[in-house]
């Protein structure tokens, strides 16, 4: 019986070992599983907090999107509105277009004829040129033939004057004779001779 205790006990001694080993393990299994469980918690928090992030961002882009809905809302009004309006003014723009083509007509046909007016001057001008010119050669061939007749009357004058002042010299000794004739008491028909 003693063995049998003995044998008992080492064998309840194993299982006490066993179990101390056993609890060993489990407790090293649970301090793994604690460390284990704060990273878990650690990363909870973490993805709660990134949860939390990505909610104020989906509540942002919700309000943005809120928002741009709300503008498009508004663009379709002004939209509608533009068309609206382009309706209405589309007989003043087609009345407006007609208006300035026929503007571009009358400019044009106004820059023809201006065009033609200077074409008509430019002919005229050279016409006139061309008369002025004519009128200038004639002006001088009757100038040159002025001047030649001027020049001979001017010598025939000269001439004359010549003529008339020895004449007049002839004259002026005939009275200078008669005054001395008269002075001395000699006849004029005696002195001549």
């Amino acid at each position: 019986m003693i063995e049998y205790l003995e044998v008992m006990g080492r064998e309840h001694i194993g299982q006490i070992q066993e179990l101390q080993n056993s609890n060993k393990e489990q407790i090293e299994l649970m301090e793994a599983s604690s460390k284990e469980c704060d990273a878990l918690t650690a990363t909870c928090i973490k993805q709660d907090d990134q949860i939390v992030a990505l909610q104020k961002q989906l509540n942002n882009w919700k309000k943005i999107s809120t928002e741009a809905e709300e503008e498009l809302i508004a663009l379709g009004r002004r939209y509608e509105e533009s068309v609206n309006m382009i309706e209405q003014l589309r007989p003043n723009a087609e009345a407006f277009t007609h208006i300035k083509e026929r503007a571009t007509n009358v400019e044009f046909e106004a820059h023809v004829r201006a065009q033609q007016v200077l074409d008509d001057a430019e002919i005229q001008v050279s016409h006139l040129k061309t008369s002025v010119e004519e009128w200038m050669r004639q002006v001088s061939r009757e100038y040159a033939t002025l001047r030649g007749e001027m020049d001979t009357s001017m010598e025939r004058a000269e001439e004359e004057l010549k003529r008339v002042h020895k004449g007049m010299e002839k004259v002026g000794s005939i009275l200078e004779l008669q005054d001395r004739c008269l002075e001395t008491g000699i006849p004029l028909s005696d002195s001549r001779d």
